[in-house]
């Protein structure tokens, strides 16, 4: 059982390490009534779109592989979000997953989540080809905020990746003072190597990210970069 607070609200949520890929969990149906995720478009042209219903907030949350889709969502971002890009407040929520060591082993980074306002980014480094260079420089770019909760290795699981990104500005928000997030660990202890995410990692991607940014955006986190 864990328990999200976010700006003085909680919500409860409990989750079955499912072996099936194709899981899904309508949380409305289970009695979790702030929470639930849907997939509105099926695994095609590279992308599985998702709608995430997150305190009544719809989230749209598109998992890939692909080049292309990454660097779709990066333009469409930088544009939703320039003036907050020009004025340097440009609050990106950053979460990174990977697989449970095994007797000692150090794994790499497997996803790559990022969220900007309710659009949200799952990117399944470990089936990519390649990343576009886009999004190298959009996590090197130093008038965007990239926030995160318990963060502090998420920069060297980047770096551990067969891509080896590097983020400029990662904030820990809880060095920030914020500790009120507690995540679910056997989602978070589940198989991101997957070739097809189930519905409650998606989930936990997706809204690990949101409140992220929430929280960032909140907090000023712009004035705590490095």
């Amino acid at each position: 059982m864990s328990i999200y607070h976010l700006y003085g609200s909680s919500y409860t949520y409990s989750a079955q390490d499912e072996e099936d890929d194709d899981y899904h969990v309508d949380r409305q149906q289970e009695g979790h009534t702030h929470i639930h995720t849907r997939e509105v478009q099926a695994r095609r042209t590279g992308r599985r779109i998702f709608n995430v219903i997150f305190f009544g907030r719809s989230i749209t949350a598109t998992v890939t592989s692909k080049p292309r889709e990454i660097k779709r969502w990066i333009d469409s971002s930088l544009y939703y979000g320039r003036y907050q890009y020009r004025n340097r407040t440009l609050v990106v929520g950053l979460g990174v997953q990977w697989l449970p060591p095994y007797r000692g082993s150090v794994e790499p980074a497997e996803t790559l989540q990022l969220c900007f306002g309710t659009r949200c980014l799952i990117i399944h480094l470990s089936h990519t080809p390649y990343v576009p260079r886009i999004l190298r420089r959009f996590l090197g770019d130093e008038k965007i905020t990239f926030a995160g909760i318990w963060n502090h290795m998420d920069e060297k699981k980047l770096l551990m990746s067969e891509h080896q990104l590097y983020v400029t500005n990662l904030v820990n928000l809880k060095v920030l003072g914020f500790s009120g997030v507690a995540k679910d660990p056997v989602v978070g202890r589940s198989n991101w190597n997957a070739r097809n995410l189930r519905h409650d990692q998606v989930q936990y991607a997706c809204v690990d990210a949101h409140v992220s940014a929430e929280i960032g955006k909140k907090l000023e986190a712009w004035n705590y970069k490095c």
